[in-house]
């Protein structure tokens, strides 16, 4: 699961230590990054890592009188973005508000509104995406092991690949993406960094996707919970695949 080798956005200064210039610079920064992004798949990850860095930050607002961390940290952040202006502040605003789930899109969304400039038309396959099979491992006293293939984005088919702790009270651990696995080998073995094969069998992808969400929320309850390296950069996408299979779900049963 290692850390994805595209360029990283920084999700700016801390409000603490940030001037004006400063936050101005960053956004500016935010806006070209997000524009020169060349697909929905490279912009879904790229706003991943900045919804990232913003998770990180998250124990700076706790207690904020909004009651939603991500919100409090990340709306100055979109404000700025909106400052910025152009087609690549909406395409910026927009892919949050297509990613993440919470209050934070939501905010980035009719940010983006507020724009009146031209985005690609594949900005609407951002977070759109959901998971078609999941395979998974129980180890008893250890965790499980869960990997989800999702829809393919920009021609691109993948992979999430996700760990429950046990041993830390049911958290998710880490999260990354990882190429599509045939099914014979995941139903074989895959081997560990301890040298041992796990057996991954096929489950119903909506129930594990409800497990793995359920973990991610554990994992957000718990500042200072040891995670692996990618998990906050992958945590957004994630919730957005696994969500989006919800979804799917509800359209047809309609």
């Amino acid at each position: 699961m290692s850390r994805s080798q595209h360029r990283q956005p920084d999700a700016g200064p801390r409000p603490s230590n940030g001037t004006a210039s400063t936050r101005a610079r960053v956004a500016r920064d935010l806006c070209m990054e997000a524009a020169a992004q060349g697909g929905a798949f490279e912009l879904e990850r790229w706003t991943s890592v900045l919804l990232g860095r913003i998770w990180d930050r998250r124990g700076l607002a706790l207690g904020h009188r909004s009651g939603d961390p991500m919100l409090a940290v990340g709306r100055p952040i979109l404000q700025s973005i909106v400052d910025v202006g152009g087609a690549p502040a909406r395409t910026a605003l927009s892919a949050v508000g297509r990613l993440d789930r919470g209050g934070l899109g939501r905010t980035a969304s009719r940010l983006a509104k507020t724009i009146d400039a031209p985005i690609p038309s594949w900005i609407a396959d951002v977070g759109a995406a959901s998971v078609v099979r999941a395979f998974a491992n129980h180890s008893p006293g250890d965790g499980e092991g869960f990997f989800l293939e999702s829809e393919p984005v920009q021609g691109t088919a993948h992979m999430l690949a996700v760990f429950v702790d046990s041993r830390l009270g049911g958290i998710a651990k880490h999260l990354g993406l990882t190429r599509v696995l045939d099914e014979p080998d995941l139903e074989r073995e895959v081997g560990t960094a301890g040298g041992g094969p796990l057996r991954f069998r096929p489950v119903d992808p909506h129930l594990a996707c409800m497990r793995i969400r359920e973990a991610i929320e554990l994992t957000d309850a718990a500042p200072g919970c040891v995670i692996g390296e990618g998990f906050a950069d992958h945590r957004a996408l994630v919730i957005a695949r696994v969500d989006q299979i919800g979804r799917a779900s509800c359209r047809e049963r309609v």
